[in-house]
């Protein structure tokens, strides 16, 4: 073999290799340990949901809403695959933040994590979904 094709099949090895370094990082950086969704409620309230998995077994599961009116109460629900993981009233503080934190067992396969919120006062509602 000649020192040129050497050099070009050796570029080649590397640049393939680079390749499959960088795609491995990603999906490692992107990871399948959390995962945030956002949008907008019936009024002008937002609603974000962030699920997280954590050691021993265990899901962090977050639901707020902003732009509500504050003093204001919300139900709110939280299922995983329809089992429910937290149902109650909170009332919104300032800048109208409504805000759940839940943990939760790491069910095995794909979790679906559903979120349901309306406002007392106003009949506003938010619905939401991520799947870990």
């Amino acid at each position: 073999m000649s020192s040129v094709r050497i050099r070009s099949v050796l570029r080649a090895a590397i640049a393939a290799l680079a390749i499959v370094s960088i795609a491995m990082s990603s999906s490692a950086s992107a990871g399948d340990d959390r995962i945030t969704r956002r949008g907008d409620c019936s009024g002008r309230s937002e609603w974000k949901l962030d699920v997280r998995r954590e050691d021993g077994g265990r899901l962090r599961v977050r639901l707020e809403i902003e732009g509500g009116r504050s003093g204001q109460d919300w139900h709110l629900f939280l299922s995983d695959d329809g089992v429910n993981i937290f149902s109650g009233t909170r009332t919104s503080e300032g800048g109208g933040h409504v805000e759940v934190r839940v943990r939760t067992t790491d069910r095995s396969g794909a979790d679906a994590i559903k979120a349901a919120a309306n406002n007392v006062v106003s009949g506003e509602s938010c619905t939401g979904r991520a799947t870990l």
